[in-house]
């Protein structure tokens, strides 16, 4: 019985760590688990598509799934091959231990899962409008697809980013699909974001919710 409270309060716990942690980042998940494998020497940082007469690059990001991916649909549905990539940049580098040990567990059950349609996961390190030029150049990619995050660091890269690749020519989209309401959708009467769980709860609990995408064949 001592262990069955323990084991409850413990729950309980993290479930409160998981709350207080969302509402710091001003971003409410959507209770999809993330999972992932220890980068060690991985040469890696973000999927996102690219598309280009002949092939797409994809961006993997943090939406480490095939299902679900409004991103990795759109690339597909434009009929172009797809490269999944994914890059570890700055910002995945600055991430503490535990993320990162759930982000390599997620990208080797992603590239798992891409192995089993025959791709696989392109894995590179570096600054990400670096790595995606380089990826361009060498496999002639005319468009970019990713998950967009929410902190407002990846925002500020991301808009850097998708304004730099429209520069140079290509099609650059960024898709939601990291989480199930995205933070500008749900303000208070007031405008700005919630503190609180629970009133924000009460704002969103009726809305409709897209049916989940299919994995691409």
């Amino acid at each position: 019985r001592q262990n069955h409270t323990s084991a409850v309060q413990n729950d309980r716990v993290l479930r409160v760590r998981d709350q207080l942690s969302c509402l710091r980042n001003r971003v409410f998940t959507t209770g999809r688990n993330l999972k992932v494998n220890r980068f060690g020497d991985f040469d890696v940082d973000h999927l996102g598509p690219v598309v280009t007469r002949y092939v797409d690059l994809r961006r993997a990001r943090q939406t480490m799934r095939l299902g679900d991916h409004a991103a990795l649909t759109a690339a597909c549905t434009a009929g172009r091959p797809v490269i999944p990539v994914f890059i570890y940049d700055e910002l995945t580098d600055a991430m503490g231990a535990a993320p990162k040990m759930r982000l390599g567990l997620s990208v080797t059950d992603l590239n798992g899962s891409l192995a089993q349609k025959g791709s696989r996961l392109i894995l590179r390190r570096g600054k990400a409008l670096d790595v995606l030029r380089d990826l361009i150049a060498q496999t002639g990619a005319g468009a970019v697809y990713w998950s967009r995050l929410c902190d407002p660091q990846s925002r500020e890269r991301d808009t850097t980013l998708k304004a730099a690749l429209k520069d140079d020519g290509i099609v650059a989209e960024s898709f939601e699909g990291h989480v199930l309401f995205e933070p500008w959708t749900v303000a208070t009467k007031t405008g700005g974001f919630y503190k609180v769980y629970t009133p924000m709860w009460k704002s969103v609990r009726n809305r409709a919710v897209p049916a989940a995408l299919p994995a691409p064949g």
